[in-house]
């Protein structure tokens, strides 16, 4: 069995990787705004949503968390008058209630700075509007850390904030400095629905000295020592997604054609590839030894996906968000059909087959894909353009077999991938 230790890049592979690490990836989100005419409230035939909250802070320092007042607002479906504030900003037709009604809400309750007032929003049958509030923390749902973490710990109010990245629907990243440093630092905030502490608890606990796992550098508290997040090191290309997906920004992200059925709807065009093979094998071989090192202490992903590595400012790819057990649908297996929603627990071989995915995804410079049918072994489709070997192909495809006895183990695909002679 091969030590697992991270890939060693000749020059030419080494320049050409530390030259993408360096190139930002890290934009801001673009708003859009779907407008609706009024009829559709009354035809009955479309459903809003049921509820949704406006959230905004009032007199705070742009740069400096946890300034100002905090106004929570929530409001829900209203049925008995069809047409008003509330159903718009359901519908989409307006970015939250209306400045008017916001300027009407405002003046009708109390704000404190450092606190946040929490408001309950109707629009009434005779046009006029309910509202009631009241005041509280900040944030209600924060707690302390429970046990001690072995990482150096930050206030929130030394961390000075550069720009905030929404970087999926549960998890809210922003760009940071402590104080007057000059490095920046990526903070992964707290939300209700993450589970950041028992993610940073789990990470905290590894041992130090492996080089394959993008690791917490400070955890994030206030005065009171409830916990806000985390900080790692910043490495501007981010995610291998979003740098695989900059190579080729005219392309749309294919669609994977299941097995036995017709061809894919998405085909991958073919191009001439951006990334040297040298590099790509570098890439992958740094992936499978990160799999095949959490399998080596009995440590179940479920969760990896190009989203979860990051192209560090070395050239290397290492993985983030690597606590036991998450869920990457895209990814799933077939065998995880055979469970009802939300029971699927994740196994090695359902992470051999998410790691064959991956090692497609970087041979064809595919930052993002789809499956036609989720749980279905998928069709994996080679560009002669992008010179992928024949071994690699074949070596990737054994590892999304539709049965899961037949799939390579990870350390066995880390040691193909090691032997192939361009990484030593």
């Amino acid at each position: 069995m091969s030590p697992l230790s991270i890939s060693v890049f000749n020059p030419a592979a080494q320049a050409q990787a530390i030259g993408a690490a360096h190139t930002s990836q890290f934009c801001l989100p673009k708003v859009t705004m779907t407008r609706i005419p009024s009829e559709w409230f009354e035809s009955g035939d479309q459903e809003l949503p049921s509820s949704g909250s406006d959230y905004f802070v009032l007199d705070a320092d742009p740069e400096i968390f946890a300034t100002g007042a905090a106004v929570m607002i929530h409001y829900a479906r209203n049925t008995e008058v069809l047409v008003c504030e509330e159903n718009s900003a359901l519908a989409g037709m307006c970015i939250g209630l209306s400045k008017s009604v916001l300027e009407t809400i405002l003046g009708r309750i109390e704000t404190k700075s450092g606190s946040r007032t929490t408001v309950h929003f109707k629009t009434l049958a005779d046009g006029t509007s309910h509202i009631e509030s009241s005041i509280g923390p900040l944030d209600p749902d924060l707690r302390a850390l429970e046990t001690p973490i072995p990482v150096p710990t930050v206030t929130l109010s030394c961390l000075r904030r550069a720009y905030t990245l929404r970087h999926r629907p549960k998890d809210v990243i922003s760009l940071v400095r402590i104080s007057s440093e000059t490095s920046l630092h990526v903070f992964k905030r707290w939300t209700r629905e993450s589970n950041l502490i028992h993610q940073v608890e789990f990470m905290s606990g590894l041992p130090a000295e492996v080089d394959f796992l993008l690791r917490p550098t400070h955890i994030v508290t206030d005065e009171s020592n409830n916990f806000h997040g985390f900080l790692t090191a910043y490495h501007p290309a981010s995610s291998l997604s979003k740098t695989l997906a900059s190579l080729h920004p005219e392309t749309k992200n294919p669609i994977l054609a299941a097995t036995g059925v017709h061809p894919s709807t998405s085909p991958i065009i073919s191009r001439n590839p951006s990334i040297a093979w040298s590099v790509k094998l570098a890439w992958a071989t740094d992936i499978a030894a990160s799999v095949a090192w959490l399998h080596s202490q009995d440590i179940i992903w479920g969760s990896l996906r190009t989203d979860n590595i990051i192209l560090c400012t070395d050239g290397h790819c290492r993985i983030t968000s690597y606590h036991p057990h998450g869920h990457a649908e895209v990814c799933c297996p077939p065998e995880a059909e055979l469970h009802l929603p939300g029971r699927w627990r994740a196994t090695a071989e359902g992470d051999v087959f998410a790691l064959g995915l991956v090692l497609w995804a970087v041979a064809m410079e595919v930052g993002d894909f789809g499956r036609e049918r989720s749980y279905v072994t998928p069709i994996l489709p080679w560009s002669a353009s992008e010179g992928v070997p024949g071994w690699f192909q074949r070596l990737a495809t054994s590892c999304v077999e539709d049965d899961s006895n037949n799939r390579p183990s990870a350390q066995c695909v880390y040691e193909e991938l090691l032997g192939q002679g361009e990484v030593v």
